[in-house]
């Protein structure tokens, strides 16, 4: 509704009625950006009935209007990567776009175990982040991000694995929110996964693999371990989407 009511206001968008159904998906609270891909759906609909020779800035504007009323912020880095797909960097001065795609996307483990009072754990996760950290650990962590880079850029999945592996601002504080982390990021590791971290707020964990196999394997023993727990856990495999937001079925 608030992606709608922005919409019409900064485009004059008069006498319309106009009528939204959702099927998600991606659980919600989740961690696995949720709130931003419903977000994105409902602005790219909006922009291609109304205004379809719209600027990517315009189109990550007004979908950042959703994520902005749900967690107060924008969040532009969760809905540009439903809009735009592959791996995507936001300039969060000028809002610039840049897209990275892999020309070898890898597998990627998500496991989302279950978690009781999840929404105020969610907003707790946003919490109880530091507002500051100190310089090595931004040299560090800077460090980290170019990594990342190069390893998109060079697809080298060995090198992407190594890079979102480490994390010294969200993992330290989020992690204590998602049981047995630790154990499961080191067995997942153990067996061949090539870098292990949390998705968003958690309690979503995704594991990089290098193909299918290893995905499928990683993916039992990573729920064989959570039963044994007594946790309900869902596990899935999925693949970075190339394409990012598009029409797939007009209804009329």
């Amino acid at each position: 509704y608030q992606i709608v009511k922005a919409f019409l206001k900064k485009y004059d968008v008069i006498g319309v009625d106009i009528r939204i159904r959702i099927h998600k998906g991606v659980p919600p609270n989740s961690g696995l950006g949720s709130s931003g891909a419903s977000g994105a759906g409902v602005a790219y609909g909006l922009f291609t009935i109304f205004r379809p020779s719209f600027s990517e800035k315009e189109l990550l504007y007004i979908a950042g209007k959703g994520e902005e009323y749900v967690a107060g912020t924008p969040h532009y880095d969760n809905v540009a990567a439903s809009l735009f797909g592959g791996i995507v960097l936001i300039d969060p001065l000028d809002m610039s776009v840049y897209k990275f795609k892999l020309s070898n996307p890898p597998r990627i483990v998500i496991v989302k175990p279950h978690i009781d009072g999840l929404d105020k754990k969610t907003k707790y996760a946003r919490q109880i982040l530091p507002k500051q950290i100190d310089l090595k650990t931004h040299v560090v962590q800077t460090s980290l991000l170019s990594k990342l880079l190069l390893g998109i850029i060079t697809n080298d999945l060995e090198l992407l694995g190594k890079a979102i592996n480490q994390d010294y601002v969200a993992e330290p504080y989020r992690s204590k929110l998602i049981p047995y982390y630790w154990e499961v990021k080191a067995i997942a590791l153990r067996h061949g996964a090539l870098g292990v971290n949390i998705a968003g707020a958690g309690p979503s964990m995704f594991m990089l693999v290098r193909d299918q196999e290893d995905a499928e394997y990683i993916a039992g023993i990573v729920r064989d371990y959570y039963y044994s727990k007594n946790i309900p856990v869902e596990v899935f495999i999925t693949t970075p989407n190339p394409w990012g937001t598009r029409i797939v079925e007009r209804c009329c």
